[in-house]
């Protein structure tokens, strides 16, 4: 073999290893960037200051099919939430974070204790997405409501979006208000956000209650 040919094949192959070792360069770097992407969608998803969730029992629809996929799937990391933590819309960004974080978690720890994690299939998700919407948060249509300008008015867009989006009024009666709001009140100071004053809870049921049906 000349000695021409020899060189050739050493450059060919020096070449080769280069571009190889580019290859694998590129896609740990990709790798890495997917990895960083991922990390910071799934940031959002982790649990503070989540407040005391309900028995499975008080979910709508105890036995449905959708019921049971959130008892099945949501209390592997955490409490059952009630659907109307959330409205329609925001339960499909959250849905789509919460099967990511399955996917993406061999396991987890809950109550002291290492549980191994189960990702619901793609018909269960859609399954479960129905449900929680069908019985989310009724949200209001601000232009729609009277009165928002007033005291009170002002008071229950302050105070009731500081978790959630605005709850439509007419969604409970007049004798069911004040309970909701002592329990808002109670996830309020779980997460450490700011506390309804006696006078406070005042206005907003000056506003609401005028606002709901018999």
């Amino acid at each position: 073999m000349k000695l021409t040919n020899v060189i050739w094949i050493i450059l060919g192959v020096i070449v080769w290893a280069s571009s190889s070792m580019a290859i694998r360069v590129r896609a740990q770097d990709m790798a890495m960037q997917s990895r960083e992407v991922i990390e910071a969608f799934v940031e959002p998803m982790k649990l503070y200051d989540l407040p005391p969730g309900i028995a499975p029992e008080s979910l709508p629809e105890p036995d449905s099919s959708g019921a049971k996929l959130m008892q099945q799937y949501c209390s592997q990391c955490h409490d059952i939430f009630s659907p109307r933590m959330h409205s329609a819309k925001r339960w499909e960004i959250v849905s789509q974070r919460m099967a990511l974080h399955m996917q993406m978690m061999p396991s987890a720890v809950k109550n002291s204790k290492i549980v191994h994690i189960i990702a619901p299939s793609r018909e269960e998700e859609a399954t479960l997405l129905s449900y929680l919407q069908q019985n989310s948060l009724k949200t209001a249509d601000q232009s729609k409501l009277k009165g928002l300008d007033t005291p009170g008015g002002m008071k229950f867009i302050q105070t009731c979006s500081q978790c959630h989006a605005l709850p439509e009024p007419n969604q409970h009666t007049p004798q069911e208000w004040p309970g909701v709001i002592a329990r808002m009140q109670q996830n309020i100071q779980f997460m450490n956000k700011s506390l309804i004053k006696p006078e406070e809870e005042s206005l907003i049921l000056e506003y609401l209650l005028p606002a709901t049906p018999e």
